[in-house]
């Protein structure tokens, strides 16, 4: 015999558009969708006297719109009998799941993309509770620090660090108690007794789970020290030569320089940058000239040039320097280089001996001259210390 369909209001909401159609209906006529493969087992499980539950099964029903969509529920179906004790109908009580079963699967999928994550990080990443007791490591911690999964997980953040550095531990653990997120640097103990810097950066997850993600930085700690070094080095360098550093940006005319640069014009030490025109209005009107022509024509990427000036005022003035620079490749308008004082005076006399020597007699005047071109007399004849 048919199964009518009798309910009470809050089966209203499940049975939605259906309703009040539904409502004294045979339930074949009034679930065809589901009858076959769900309501049919379950009538005939309560026709026999026994009582079935099912939870979070889902069943594909036609919507409002027409469409199919997959519902879940949790029902119990329990026979109900008459005076003689035949089964007279089924009781069904029936709860709607589909919100929350949708929910449970979101979470279950964060969580293992958040495990996949975990797994295949390449910065190692620890989960402790409260006390610092390890809960869970992934790979790249294991292979970090020595230790297998299960070894590891029975240690804590308290053995795995400095005994000098359990205040600092504390303290810590003090902070991330109250919210914050902290990022520094430890010397974490391997499974060999050594030790290694990381950078460990500590928060509390949303569920109470202290949580730290170390990165290995003994390669950037070995370059920064070697860094340091080869500037000291060239520091050394610089001052035993008497040289200056410089980068000059053309195109801002901005000069960034180091102190024996400065001194070499004469300037007031400290690391802010001057404007070329600083040094164009010490140096004299040919040098001027020269550096206004290198910044008024197109640089090459790499280019390599070198010139000589002269300080014409300031405390250093009448002093020659040399310089020498290379343009960048990615920026030619940036050049760098080094400059010296560079001892004209001396030079030339040299020059001047030499070629004396050569030919036996003449003045310096003379022999400028001759270098230069013209005679004594078309530039007038002078001498003088330089």
């Amino acid at each position: 015999p048919a199964s009518v369909q009798l309910y009470n209001d809050s089966y209203v909401k499940i049975a939605r558009d259906r309703h009040p159609a539904l409502l004294g209906r045979a339930v074949v006529d009034g679930w065809p969708d589901a009858y076959e493969t769900v309501i049919a087992p379950l009538l005939q499980s309560s026709r026999a006297g026994r009582a079935t539950r099912l939870t979070g099964f889902a069943v594909a029903l036609r919507g409002p719109d027409g469409t199919m969509e997959e519902r879940i529920f949790d029902t119990d179906w329990s026979p109900i009998r008459d005076e003689a004790g035949g089964v007279a109908g089924a009781l069904q009580t029936l709860i709607e799941a589909t919100e929350r079963v949708r929910a449970q699967r979101a979470l279950r999928e964060k969580e293992e993309r958040y495990r996949a994550l975990f797994e295949r990080a390449v910065d190692s990443i620890w989960l402790a509770d409260q006390d610092g007791k390890f809960v869970a490591v992934n790979p790249a911690a294991c292979q970090l620090l020595g230790y297998a999964a299960e070894e590891h997980l029975r240690l804590s953040m308290f053995d795995i660090i400095r005994a000098e550095d359990l205040p600092r531990l504390r303290e810590l653990m003090k902070a991330l108690a109250a919210g914050r997120h902290v990022t520094e640097l430890w010397d974490i103990r391997r499974a060999d007794g050594t030790y290694i810097p990381l950078e460990l950066s500590h928060s509390v997850a949303p569920d109470g789970q202290w949580q730290t993600i170390g990165r290995d930085i003994s390669e950037r700690q070995r370059a920064e020290t070697a860094l340091r070094q080869s500037k000291e080095l060239r520091r050394i360098a610089l001052e035993s030569g008497g040289m200056g550093a410089w980068r000059w940006d053309t195109r801002n005319r901005m000069v960034r320089s180091d102190a024996p640069f400065q001194r070499l014009w004469g300037m007031s030490l400290g690391d802010k940058p001057h404007s070329v025109s600083v040094y164009i209005d010490r140096m004299h009107p040919e040098g001027a000239v020269a550096l206004e022509a290198v910044m008024a024509r197109p640089i090459a990427p790499g280019e390599d040039m070198q010139d000589q000036v002269q300080v014409a005022h300031g405390p250093t003035a009448g002093r020659w320097i040399q310089w020498r620079g290379r343009a960048e490749r990615d920026k030619p308008w940036i050049i760098n280089g080094v400059q010296l004082r560079h001892h004209r005076a001396e030079t030339c006399r040299a020059k001047i001996a030499r070629q004396r020597g050569a030919s036996g007699n003449g003045t310096e005047a003379h022999l400028l001259a001759a270098r230069f071109g013209g005679s004594a007399r078309d530039r007038g004849e002078w001498t003088g210390d330089l």
